[in-house]
């Protein structure tokens, strides 16, 4: 489901350029390795690299006849009718359950162009149920009785896992059983933005491809085919990660949240119990993330050095910061970053709001 999911997404022209090189050099069939290792540090879109190669594996067109797609899967033979229909019994994908119900979700909310609610028939025990992060052992015991079988299709099978670093221990020490003697004609697809987090003896086992930070215009040019507004504001407050900036930019969470920022510049004079009741509306982890963006710009205003995250409001914190105290703000900023450890847990979204802008209200004079 994982990469149908994927389908409304376009391949950024840069990672299409690196997988055709890849795919037509003469020698890449002969040496192509079970295990492929797919290194994103850069966000540049590990996940959809994945899905292209996966597809370009399973299509039945010779190479020889890909010349019009430049060594990417066709589009047009049986394999990937399938292929975009989510129906391939031969590519199987291992992913935690928030990343598919996310991706499901935002495939709900762009089909609905009339934005009527979306009926979904869950009970509320599976609302309430709080979903993986991590991929479970569960999820690779079922996929280990599938890619045992030979394949349907008669061809190659594929297996993305994505992202590696929630493998969990145990899940990685059993994948790692699987690679040692992998099935004949079934490949590895492992994909990981953090790939210093994946357990070594995985990375090892891997022939790693590692994906290069894009030109500033074609991640504005990739953002803008989503119709996202301020593309390159997105980018600021992502670092220039541009997977992470289409997701804040599709978030219908975060833009009221920052529309919330300029009250931040009210230093000692901020209404807390309001601003709070409005930040609370975004989940804990935004708002942990948001002030932490904006401490990082006050800190860096205040020892002469550029804004980088909200270079729209430099002028602004330029006359805030002579009012901050600085020792104070540091200790803030650590305090921030320990909250980001428990961001998950059930905690009351608006009593925490209180409790952070109370103590952000006191760095000021």
């Amino acid at each position: 489901m994982f990469d149908y999911l994927l389908l409304n997404k376009p391949l950024p022209n840069w990672l299409s350029k690196h997988l055709s090189q890849r795919l037509l050099h003469p020698d890449f069939f002969n040496h192509l390795s079970q295990t492929m290792g797919i290194n994103d540090p850069y966000c540049t879109g590990g996940s959809l690299y994945a899905v292209a190669m996966a597809h370009a594996l399973l299509c039945e067109t010779p190479m020889s006849a890909r010349t019009h797609t430049q060594g990417l899967a066709c589009g047009h033979c049986s394999q990937c009718a399938l292929l975009k229909a989510g129906n391939h019994s031969d590519l199987m994908c291992l992913v935690p359950e928030n990343i598919d119900k996310n991706l499901s979700n935002n495939k709900d909310n762009k089909d609905n162009k009339d934005n009527k609610p979306v009926k979904t028939s869950q009970t509320k025990d599976n609302k309430d149920k709080k979903l993986s992060k991590v991929i479970k052992i569960e999820q690779l015991r079922a996929l280990d009785d599938t890619i045992m079988l030979s394949s349907q299709r008669g061809g190659r099978k594929v297996v993305i896992i994505y992202p590696a670093e929630a493998l969990g221990h145990i899940t990685a020490n059993a994948l790692l059983k699987i690679l040692e003697e992998p099935p004949v004609n079934t490949f590895f697809i492992v994909v990981s933005e953090k790939w210093g987090q994946v357990l070594p003896t995985l990375r090892s086992r891997c022939v790693c491809d590692l994906l290069t930070e894009p030109a500033q215009a074609d991640k504005i040019a990739w953002l803008e085919q989503f119709n996202i507004n301020y593309p390159s504001r997105w980018l600021e407050l992502s670092m220039g990660r541009v997977g992470t900036a289409l997701s804040m930019a599709q978030d219908p969470l975060w833009l009221p949240l920052l529309k919330l920022v300029p009250y931040l510049l009210q230093g000692v004079r901020i209404d807390v119990l309001t601003l709070a009741q409005e930040m609370a509306k975004a989940e804990l982890k935004q708002v942990l993330q948001l002030l932490i963006l904006w401490l990082h710009d006050v800190l860096a205003v205040s020892q002469q050095a550029p804004a980088r995250f909200f270079v729209t409001h430099s002028d602004a914190i330029h006359r805030l910061v002579p009012t901050l105290k600085s020792e104070a703000a540091a200790d803030y900023g650590l305090h921030l970053m320990a909250m980001t450890h428990i961001a998950d847990h059930p905690l009351n979204v608006r009593s925490q709001c209180e409790s952070l802008l109370f103590e952000y209200k006191k760095l000021f004079n």
